[in-house]
Formats: C-alpha cells, structure tokens, sequence
C-alpha cells in the first residue's frame, strides 16, 4: 500500500475538514498525523468522509465519547491536542458532527476560548523572544521572533473569523450579533499591539554592527506595516457611537 507525507498548517478546521474530503475522493485517506505532516493512505475513491471535532480533553477523550463514536461507526483516526480527527464510510450516509444551530454555537465558542488562551500565551513568548533577541543579538532570535509573531497574528485571525460563524448561526436564531458592536466586547487589533512592540524594539536595538542595521531597518519597516494594518482593524475607534 502506497504512502503519502503532505506537510498543511491548517487553524481553519472546516477548511482542514475539506481538504481532508477532497483527497479522500481521489482515493487518499488520511491515516495520521504529526506537528503537521499527515499521512495519507492509497484506497478506493470517495470510500471515507471526513470531519474534525474538539475535544474537552488535551489530547485525549473520554471514554463515553469513544463509546458514541462506536456507536454511530464512526472511527477516531487522529488525536491532537483538543483537535480530534474522526472519519466515516461514505456509504453509510452523510456525515455532520453538529446539525442543528445550538450545538454549532456551543462548539464553535469552545474553539475561540481555545484560540485565544493560544495567542496570549503565542503574544507572551513573542515578547520573551524579543528580549532575547535583543539583548544576545542573535541572527537565530530574530527569526523565532518572526514565526511567533506569525503565529499569533494568524491565531488571532481565527479568534476573528471564528467570531464571524458565531454571529452568523445567532442571526439565524434570530439572536442577538455575537460580533463586536457592544462596547465592552470591542477589542484592539493584535496586530496594532504587536506593531507597537516591534517599534519599541526598533528603538531599543543599538546598530553596533552593519548586520544591526539591516535589522533595525527591518523591524521598522515591519512595526510601520502592522500598527497600519493594527488601525485598520481597530477603526471602531473612530465611528461615530450614534
């Protein structure tokens, strides 16, 4: 039986779940994963359908969800974390987790608490790695810098655009929107506090060597890109309350 390695860093996890489906109809079925990297197994085309779940349990489940899962003769491919990988024989019907408006709301909200707990602790070791990088002046810190700041950015995204199903399935309901309006629900944008944090380390980087330069530049040139992208998702600021 033949194998196939794809490296995806999904945080969208109904694009995961259709990416997943799309390969399975070409006869590749997922069979692990790791970090990232999933495997994916040669079988007949269309034979499985897919769908990601969450787990109230870091990686693990309880052992009456297993018991539902048998049940309903639904296989548990892959946990990871809170995320739970499950699949199913197309040819036993469609295949949905969650069918009804409640119990899509319930599960999505479970979703953004987790995505938020992730960015402030990703935003906590964006700060620590820009200390570090400062103070060492290390190529390697700089970069590590980068990539969390990356990750907390595109975390963040997710907290938003997870947000956007949330109201969407409380307009359905006829509830009221789940978005922002309300002034105690409006937040300023991650990434307006992250641009403020890179140009605080602009400022703090001393250009001792030509290699510092570059860098300042670059962190400059970054904090002016992100406290202008920062402000544009924080013009709520700016409206009127009328």
């Amino acid at each position: 039986m033949n194998k196939m390695i794809k490296f995806r860093l999904y945080f969208d996890k109904d694009r995961e779940t259709a990416w997943l489906n799309e390969l399975a109809m070409q006869g590749k079925a997922m069979s692990g994963f790791f970090a990232g990297f999933y495997q994916f197994e040669d079988t007949a085309p269309g034979l499985w359908r897919y769908q990601v779940d969450f787990s109230d349990r870091f990686g693990s489940v309880t052992q009456e969800y297993r018991s539902l899962m048998d049940d309903l003769q639904i296989e548990i491919v892959q946990i990871w974390g809170y995320w739970v990988i499950l699949r199913k024989r197309a040819a036993d019907g469609p295949f949905e987790m969650y069918t009804d408006a409640d119990s899509k709301i319930s599960h999505y909200k479970k979703i953004r608490k987790m995505f938020r707990v992730a960015t402030l602790i990703y935003l906590a070791l964006f700060i620590l790695e820009i200390i570090c990088a400062i103070g060492m002046e290390a190529p390697e810190g700089w970069l590590f810098m980068l990539i969390l700041g990356l990750l907390t950015i595109g975390l963040q995204q997710q907290v938003r655009h997870i947000s956007q199903i949330i109201s969407q399935l409380m307009e359905q309901k006829g509830e009221q929107n789940d978005r922002c309006p309300a002034s105690e629900k409006k937040q300023v944008s991650a990434i307006l506090l992250i641009g403020l944090l890179l140009n605080i380390c602009a400022v703090a980087i001393q250009p001792s060597r030509e290699f510092m330069h570059c860098t300042k530049l670059t962190v400059q040139v970054a904090a002016i890109i992100a406290m202008i992208v920062g402000i544009y998702r924080t013009r709520w600021v700016f409206k009127s309350k009328d």
